[in-house]
């Protein structure tokens, strides 16, 4: 686990003063981040909406952003935040943080690792749990548009450190946490 954090941690490194701010506003440490968050992800999606690129080109923009943000974004943060800034308690933070991921990642293997375990031990159960899925997915599909369904997905997605953090997400959702834990305690254990 200590090697995988560390990993993260130093794979990080140039981005690290943008990985706590990031960090800071998903888990939503001023009240108006949740806002900042839903506005900023509404505009994208909206702009997508508006300019209605074909794939291969919205495919082609945003590596082309992810590519010059690779580039330019150490540069530029060296040039914001000097690094003695740097402090003790950030770097606690960003520690946390790189935990996380690990812990997320951790998490997404071991709900693989399940699913492939359940595809091995009742491969009926699995056939009908996948198919059915797949068909309620398609048939959502078919009322809802699929950037519409994007949207919500990557919203729920971005909401859901600032709902754990606050405690959202345990009080109205305790019973599917309670079985999700059983079930990656249940893999540790083996």
């Amino acid at each position: 686990m200590e090697n995988s954090v560390r990993t993260v941690r130093d794979s990080l490194e140039s981005w690290r003063e943008a990985v706590l701010i990031v960090d800071s506003v998903l888990g939503w440490d001023q009240e108006w981040h949740p806002a900042a968050t839903a506005g900023s992800l509404t505009m994208g999606f909206l702009t997508v909406w508006y300019l209605d690129p074909t794939l291969v080109t919205l495919l082609a923009s945003v590596g082309l952003i992810l590519t010059l943000a690779d580039y330019f974004g150490p540069k530029i943060l060296d040039l914001i935040f000097k690094p003695d800034t740097w402090s003790n308690e950030k770097e606690k933070r960003l520690e946390a943080v790189c935990r996380s991921l690990v812990n997320l990642s951790h998490l997404l293997s071991s709900l693989l690792s399940h699913v492939s375990s359940l595809r091995n031990s009742s491969p009926m159960i699995h056939f009908v749990v996948v198919t059915c899925s797949l068909l309620f997915t398609a048939w959502l599909g078919t009322l809802i548009s699929g950037l519409v369904m994007l949207y919500f997905t990557t919203m729920l997605v971005i909401m859901l450190p600032g709902l754990h953090r606050r405690g959202l997400l345990e009080k109205h959702c305790s019973s599917s946490i309670a079985k999700l834990r059983e079930m990656v305690k249940g893999k540790k254990l083996e």
